[in-house]
């Protein structure tokens, strides 16, 4: 009998909607801990009273939000932190379906002039490129390693639009608690540019409500440096986790079409 045009298009769209099913995917990336084994190291805090000449020692945590109440640091004392991931390792073409970040609470921030309130962290994404080495940057003041760079507004160039956010309180959260940052379509979005750009995803988080706060209020990470003596392991270091699916190779369609055929075969016998 004859095949109708009809059947080949309903079965050959049912089997491809098998294989993207099949084949989507879930990687994961640490700082200094690529799947490929390489060394990524972009996961630092601006400090706004730091002297952007001064000598950056390897640190084991990322400071977000009010540093110290206004009456104890007269002016700005504020903390944001920058984040770069190396995603490049994703097979090119691919779709970024989801995306998330988890940063590992380091501290509960419940010393003297700590505010007990709930405070939002913000993920940008950050304009440019940074540098990071023990040396000198990235700073409040400037984006590269040499302090010879600066941010075209201090604090970091980012955009304002918001990829994902978490609410948490820095008084009363556990030691240890994990902020997830949630997908959005704007943070996949991000992680997609990355993907087909430069292959690297920088962001810049901040807490607005905390720094317009006249009391402490800060969230302190873990970042991606173990110092000596420090509680902080690699499965504490920041963590980024997406979901893709890659574009099929052409074996992959190969055998799509001999799937197809196979479903189709048993109605092509012709009558006697």
């Amino acid at each position: 009998m004859a095949i109708r045009p009809s059947l080949i298009l309903t079965v050959t769209m049912a089997v491809l909607s098998c294989a993207c099913v099949a084949s989507a995917n879930i990687i994961q990336f640490r700082e200094d801990s690529l799947p490929d084994g390489s060394y990524q190291a972009i996961a630092v805090d601006l400090r706004s009273t730091q002297d952007p000449n001064s000598v950056r020692e390897p640190n084991d945590s990322m400071l977000i939000g009010r540093i110290t109440k206004t009456t104890e640091q007269p002016g700005a004392d504020l903390g944001r932190a920058v984040l770069g991931f190396d995603i490049s390792s994703i097979p090119s073409g691919s779709t970024i379906n989801s995306i998330t970040l988890t940063l590992t609470k380091r501290t509960k921030d419940n010393g003297s002039g700590t505010s007990n309130e709930n405070h939002t962290i913000t993920i940008h994404e950050l304009v440019g490129t940074v540098d990071e080495n023990n040396v000198t940057g990235p700073t409040w003041t400037n984006r590269d390693a040499n302090a010879s760079i600066a941010w075209a507004s201090a604090g970091g160039d980012f955009n304002t639009t918001v990829l994902s956010s978490y609410t948490g309180n820095a008084y009363s959260d556990d030691i240890g608690i994990q902020y997830v940052f949630p997908s959005s379509a704007n943070f996949i979005a991000r992680a997609q540019n990355a993907l087909d750009g430069s292959g690297t995803l920088y962001m810049l988080l901040l807490s607005a409500d905390s720094e317009a706060d006249n009391d402490r209020g800060l969230f302190q990470f873990f970042a991606d440096d173990i110092e000596e003596g420090s509680s902080n392991t690699i499965e504490k270091f920041p963590l980024l986790t997406i979901g893709y699916t890659p574009i099929p190779e052409p074996a992959s369609l190969a055998l799509l079409g001999l799937a197809t055929l196979s479903m189709l075969l048993p109605g092509c016998r012709r009558k006697r």
